[in-house]
């Protein structure tokens, strides 16, 4: 299958329904939401959803909203990551950041309401059962919270300057980017209702396809251009944070960027033609260049 053309149908429709969902109004916080939200990005997340529901044989209309929930969630937390409390970054998807633009207080609540309008987005849609729906809301908020997202961001700070080894850097990249990911599939999985088993197999996909995306984060930090990644290159390098190439080596991080790859595609063996997206995407995230 053509990639390229895949993607590009995905993200089109993918900001088609996010702007739906987003505020209209002129006041200055949702101007932010709106600024974040639809901004440039690769709509990996939504297009894993909507990818493991076709896969499982759903329909995009069933998962499409709940992928444009797991976008927003993306967008919350990227927008905290790139606070001066946090990372500090002044560039996001080649923009100036989203407090650059509109001042810490108004991002943090930008960010803050986003969060709250994916479950709304989840909760308010009439086309997913009440079971499915707590189902995905469960998956999702995990995925974000204590033992998710959040910790992994807190473990990563924490390990600013210091040494740690590649266990605890699987760990932090677990949580922070990985789990977010699994959850995408998993929600796609269970909106096409699909069995445990079969949501369990795309999970591992999943996690290891988490895993090679963060792998290809770091090696771009090295190796990639700030107008091609969308940040300052060597910003992690700056400031010390730790990542794969700076524990194993460039090229050991290549090494293993190729096993996560090859493990994720083992995954899929059990499945037919229509995880073909699926597959493809491990190829994109190999040569991707942002």
């Amino acid at each position: 299958m053509d990639m390229d053309i895949y993607l590009e149908e995905k993200r089109k429709l993918i900001n088609e329904e996010l702007a739906k969902y987003l505020p209209k109004d002129d006041s200055i916080l949702s101007q932010s939401m709106r600024y974040s939200a639809l901004a440039p990005g690769k709509r990996i997340r939504a297009i894993l959803a909507i990818a493991s529901c076709s896969c499982m044989g759903g329909r995009i209309e069933t998962v499409l909203p709940a992928a444009c929930a797991i976008e927003f969630i993306h967008t919350f937390s990227l927008i905290h990551d790139d606070l001066p409390c946090m990372d500090d970054d002044d560039l996001r998807r080649g923009l100036p950041t989203n407090h650059k633009k509109f001042g810490q207080a108004t991002a943090v609540l930008a960010a803050d309401a986003l969060f709250a309008l994916a479950f709304e987005v989840i909760s308010s849609d009439k086309n997913i059962p009440a079971r499915s729906g707590n189902r995905v809301i469960l998956e999702l908020s995990r995925a974000a919270g204590c033992l998710g997202m959040a910790k992994g961001q807190s473990l990563d700070m924490l390990s600013e300057g210091k040494k740690i080894n590649i266990t605890d850097l699987f760990e932090i990249h677990g949580r922070k980017t990985g789990d977010l990911i699994i959850a995408s599939c998993r929600t796609g999985a269970v909106l096409a209702g699909a069995g445990e088993k079969e949501i369990s197999v795309l999970s591992d996909y999943a996690a290891h396809l988490g895993m090679a995306f963060q792998i290809k984060d770091d090696i771009l930090d090295v190796e990639g251009t700030t107008e091609e990644i969308g940040k300052p290159r060597g910003s992690d390098i700056e400031r010390k944070k730790a990542a794969f190439p700076s524990i194993l080596g460039l090229e050991e991080s290549k090494k293993m960027l190729s096993k996560e790859l090859g493990t994720a595609l083992v995954c899929l063996r059990g499945f037919d033609e229509k995880a073909e997206p699926l597959r493809a995407l491990l190829n994109y995230i190999s040569g991707r260049k942002k």
